[in-house]
């Protein structure tokens, strides 16, 4: 959820685009340095809310998010989600714990049988409600069917239009050869916060740490450089969860696909459009 719900999303229905709205006044951002602002977002959340979980990916924008959480003192539980598919990018995230000496939650379903027996269905529920089909990308969803509390998702970072090309190729280290000012947020990144009471985005909650984050981004770099500059963490390559085709998860998400399909639902829409950098700074920043 958003402070004052300031985003708003409208659901797609058959045929439709999911549509996303600003309810705040225009030129009424002030700015700030991004780390100011996303300080003031987490004291925020942290005021209303307690037993606060962050699902520790391995990737920067957790780290961001679990930084500004110990460098304010707000305590909160780390989760590690352990499946066949994401083992290689949990390491930064067991590193992570082990440096700044966190005791995770681990959520183990490293053995396939397992996760098809019990995680399967809860995706396949959540994803034919929100006409999708890329399971990885609601995995904090089905977390929080296991540990009941308040959470902290790294989503809602505005991407570039080369991003979200690279972003369908795995790259995500590479300059763009071509770079324009077009902004997109991730549409499952909405469905997740929009389903879930209790679903937090630091990198969001506020208009101040938002148009900041965008104002501050170089977009011009690549996504994993970008981040790392903006965000004051080490530089890596970001690893997507990979499963086999002939895998039961994606032979039935394929299934779900091919059924919202014959409905009328455009279940290959990732992003959204919101506007150029230029044209967003201009109309809500001060």
């Amino acid at each position: 959820m958003f402070q004052n719900d300031w985003i708003d999303i409208h659901y797609p229905l058959q045929g439709e685009k999911l549509e996303v709205s600003f309810n705040i006044p225009e030129k009424s951002v002030e700015t700030l340095p991004f780390f100011v602002a996303l300080d003031d977002a987490v004291k925020k959340i942290a005021k209303k809310h307690n037993d606060i979980f962050i699902p520790l990916t391995g990737g920067q924008d957790s780290e961001v998010c679990c930084n500004a959480f110990i460098r304010n003192r707000i305590p909160f539980t780390p989760i590690i989600f352990i499946t066949p598919y994401n083992i290689e990018e949990l390491k930064y995230a067991l590193w992570y714990c082990s440096n700044f000496g966190l005791k995770p939650k681990y959520l183990d379903f490293y053995d396939e049988k397992k996760f098809n027996g019990q995680l399967i269905p809860i995706y396949l529920n959540f994803l034919d409600r929100i006409k999708r089909v890329n399971w990885f990308n609601v995995s904090t969803y089905v977390i929080s069917t296991f540990f009941p509390g308040s959470y902290i998702t790294a989503t809602m970072d505005p991407w570039c239009s080369s991003w979200c090309e690279d972003h369908k190729k795995g790259i995500y280290d590479i300059s763009p050869k071509k770079h324009d000012d077009n902004l997109y947020l991730y549409d499952y990144d909405f469905f997740t916060i929009k389903e879930c009471k209790y679903f937090f985005s630091p990198l969001a909650y506020t208009p101040e740490v938002f148009f900041n984050m965008i104002r501050e981004m170089n977009f011009s770099l690549s996504c994993s450089e970008a981040k790392s500059i903006l965000y004051q963490t080490p530089k890596r390559t970001k690893i997507d969860m990979i499963c086999d085709k002939n895998s039961e998860i994606h032979n039935l998400t394929m299934k779900l696909k091919s059924k919202l399909m014959k409905s009328g639902y455009d279940t290959d829409q990732d992003n959204t459009f919101i506007g150029t950098k230029t044209d967003l700074l201009e109309k809500y920043m001060k």
